[in-house]
């Protein structure tokens, strides 16, 4: 069921377990028609709204500026993509909003993928907005193409990740990564898949482990009460020896004999084999506590990603999902780690608009599936 792009508000939202992703299309030529139609005035007034700030404090809501795409094709219009996201645990104020501030539901059509999509339907069909969902993986993949196609500079790599003042971000053209190739999405938990074309891929792996978990546990072991506080504090810590014991700490050489690897010093032992004493644990700091969970989840996530490039042979993995938004840190950790252990044979990539594959390809969707 296709829409009027110029007379309707079109949004691809992804509803993640801890994120709402939404994408917003704005037409060029909005409202240039001197006789506007009330769902062409509806448009204006939404897009004035959401152009118009970058932050929605009602809702801890941020319209990520920097991430604005121009000139591109939807719908036979051309436009540019706004991306915005907020905790999803705020959609019930966010649907209060739109109706304490007047914004017109008629005229918006929403096509929303992810587990909330399915979870809050009657929410969005109570506003009578003309609501659509979509498969999250398909989304996905469609969200990525599109990505690469349109979005200058949009994929890229880190070089010397482990040295801070050799580092570097590369990008790369559109064409540099070839199929096939992993896709490993990591939001609030992690999946992987294996992509062999644009419209081919099998989820072949995924953990628990995730962007949830790091959250969760700097919340309860930190001041954060948020991912951009939590990452701060990370940024600011040095866990190693400190909250992590490493190999440095207990001897090397046979655990390197063992494992067969030239393993650094400061390479980690134990995460968290500090906190063990209880005399440790009370001159813990805070920042040290978070970089520690960040190593770990990236660890963890690694490890799973190094079990899926053994058994498919695949040396071309992408990063993508909203654990690594602002956080360079975990991008490099994680590359650090598959170019050891794969000495070198393994590409790790990234994107700049990590966390909205989804929501993008749910608005590019949006005429091929149904209300």
């Amino acid at each position: 069921m296709s829409v009027n792009a110029d007379e309707t508000t079109l949004l691809g939202v992804d509803l993640g377990n801890s994120l709402a992703k939404v994408v917003y299309f704005e037409p060029e030529k909005l409202g240039e028609n001197c006789h506007l139609s009330a769902s062409n005035s509806s448009s204006k007034a939404i897009r004035d709204y959401i152009t118009s700030k970058t932050t929605y404090d009602e809702v801890d809501g941020v319209r990520e500026e920097s991430l604005t795409i121009l000139g591109v094709p939807l719908n036979g219009l051309t436009g540019s993509l706004h991306f915005i996201r907020f905790p999803v645990i705020e959609l019930d104020t966010v649907i209060g909003l739109m109706k304490t501030k007047g914004l017109p539901a008629k005229g918006i059509t929403i096509t929303a993928t992810g587990m909330g999509s399915y979870v809050n339907r009657k929410d969005f069909e109570e506003m009578e907005v003309d609501y659509r969902t979509a498969d999250e993986f398909t989304t996905q993949a469609s969200g990525l193409v599109y990505l690469l196609q349109h979005s200058p500079k949009e994929c890229y790599y880190f070089e010397n990740p482990s040295n801070e003042e050799l580092c570097r971000k590369v990008h790369v053209e559109k064409d540099h990564l070839t199929y096939p190739y992993l896709l490993v999405t990591v939001g609030s938990a992690t999946s992987i898949c294996l992509v062999t074309s644009p419209k081919d891929f099998t989820v072949i792996g995924g953990s628990s482990i995730g962007g949830a978990m790091f959250l969760g546990l700097c919340c309860l072991v930190t001041p954060a009460k948020n991912f951009d506080e939590a990452m701060a504090l990370a940024k600011r810590g040095n866990h190693k020896g400190t909250v992590d014991k490493v190999i440095g700490e207990v001897g090397s050489e046979y655990l390197q004999l063992r494992s067969g690897y030239k393993l650094p010093p400061d390479f980690v032992l134990v995460s968290f084999g500090h906190m063990l004493d209880p005399e440790q644990r009370k001159a813990a700091k805070p920042e040290d506590l978070a970089r520690s969970l960040l190593a770990t989840i990236t660890t963890v996530v690694g490890a799973a990603v190094g079990d899926s490039v053994r058994a498919t042979g695949v040396k071309q993995v992408l990063f993508v999902g909203s654990f690594f938004g602002n956080n360079d840190l975990a991008k490099k950790q994680i590359t650090a780690m598959q170019h050891f252990v794969s000495q070198g044979a393994v590409n790790s990539f990234f994107i700049e608009h990590e966390g909205y594959c989804s929501a993008v390809g749910a608005l590019v969707e949006h005429d091929k599936v149904k209300a």
